[in-house]
C-alpha cells in the first residue's frame, strides 16, 4: 500500500531529525501558535475533521520530497557526520516550515502519522484524500 510506505517514510525522517522541530512544535514561523494535539490525546483517538485531514494530506505531499532527500543523505557513505548533520538540520527546518504552511505542528503531524498507522479507517480516509491530489 503506497500510503503505508509514505507514512513510514515521513515518520522516519521526523524520527531521525535533530529535534529542532520538536522544540518549536507549538510556534509557527510568524510567531502564532500552530494547531497542536496534546501528546496525551494520542491515546484517546481524537476524531480528525475534514479540514485537518486535508491539511494532513497536503503536508504529507509537501514532506515526501524533503524526506527523500534526507534518506539520500543518510545513505550516502561519502558524506561526513558534520555534513550529514547540517543537511538534516536544513531538511528538518524545511519540514517544519512545510508543516506550518499546512497548519500543522510537528507534534500534530506525528500524532496523525501514528493514527494512520494504527487506525485502518483513518488510514483509508488519508489515502483517499491523497489520491484526490
Amino acid at each position: 500500500m503506497a500510503m503505508t510506505r509514505t507514512i513510514l517514510t515521513a515518520l522516519t525522517v521526523m524520527a531521525v531529525g535533530t529535534g529542532v522541530a520538536w522544540a518549536n512544535a507549538t510556534t509557527s514561523n510568524d510567531g502564532r501558535n500552530a494547531q497542536t494535539i496534546a501528546p496525551t490525546m494520542a491515546g484517546q483517538d481524537p476524531h480528525v475533521g475534514h479540514q485537518e485531514l486535508v491539511h494532513f494530506a497536503q503536508a504529507i505531499r509537501a514532506v515526501e520530497p524533503i524526506d527523500q532527500k534526507a534518506h539520500k543523505v543518510l545513505a550516502n557513505p561519502h558524506l561526513g557526520t558534520t555534513q550529514k548533520h547540517a543537511d538534516l538540520v536544513r531538511y528538518d527546518h524545511q519540514i517544519t516550515t512545510a508543516l506550518h504552511e499546512h497548519h500543522l505542528s510537528p507534534v500534530t503531524y506525528e500524532v496523525l502519522l501514528h493514527k494512520a498507522q494504527v487506525d485502518p479507517s483513518f488510514a483509508k480516509r488519508t489515502e483517499r484524500m491523497l489520491q484526490k491530489g
